[in-house]
């Protein structure tokens, strides 16, 4: 298992959303700034987050543009774009 922290902007206000088993997620999206070291051009990463539980209730007290800081699991999902 990966274990990351985030800092960064909310890109917009975070969406509660029902699960199958009636609990609540909220999802939402972080820009980070990750400029590289010999770099002059900035660069924004995003992570596309999941929170439930307090954790959730806390995200979606947030709005879009809050500065935050989240750590957890990290996943990584691929999309195999057009013709497959």
């Amino acid at each position: 298992m990966i274990q990351a922290s985030i800092y960064g902007r909310l890109g917009r206000d975070p969406a509660t959303k029902q699960t199958k088993s009636g609990g609540s997620m909220v999802t939402a999206s972080i820009a980070v700034d990750a400029t590289p070291v010999n770099s002059e051009e900035p660069e924004t990463v995003w992570f596309q987050v999941l929170a439930f539980g307090r954790a959730g209730e806390t995200l979606e007290r947030h709005s879009k543009g809050d500065l935050i800081s989240m750590s957890g699991r990290i996943t990584q999902s691929r999309w195999g774009g057009f013709g497959r």
